[in-house]
């Protein structure tokens, strides 16, 4: 295998894994719509295992930890989603206030 078809075969590792992941918050988000916390929670924590600072995974299971009346741990995922979000974290600050609250 020359230098190109493994660079052309790592990008499609790689598109395969976000693939992954966004199939996998997608059915987070279906469990959790559902009311099925623990079970979305389950999910966050596979993603999370894989990508510790994965922004959208930590922010939707500090949101799933605000339905679950978790505040601490709401806050706790919220501000590490902020933070690995960096300049994009902005918009999670809305949810940080409602863990506040």
């Amino acid at each position: 295998m020359n230098r190109k078809q493994r660079r052309a075969e790592q990008r499609q590792q790689g598109k395969s894994a976000t693939g992954g992941v966004d199939r996998l918050l997608q059915q987070a988000a279906d469990q959790r719509t559902a009311g099925r916390l623990r079970d979305a929670v389950t999910i966050y924590k596979e993603i999370l295992s894989a990508d510790p600072d994965h922004p959208i995974a930590l922010h939707q299971f500090g949101v799933t930890a605000i339905m679950a009346g978790q505040g601490d741990l709401a806050l706790d995922q919220i501000e590490r989603a902020i933070t690995a979000a960096g300049d994009d974290g902005a918009s999670f600050r809305p949810d940080l206030a409602y863990a506040l609250a």
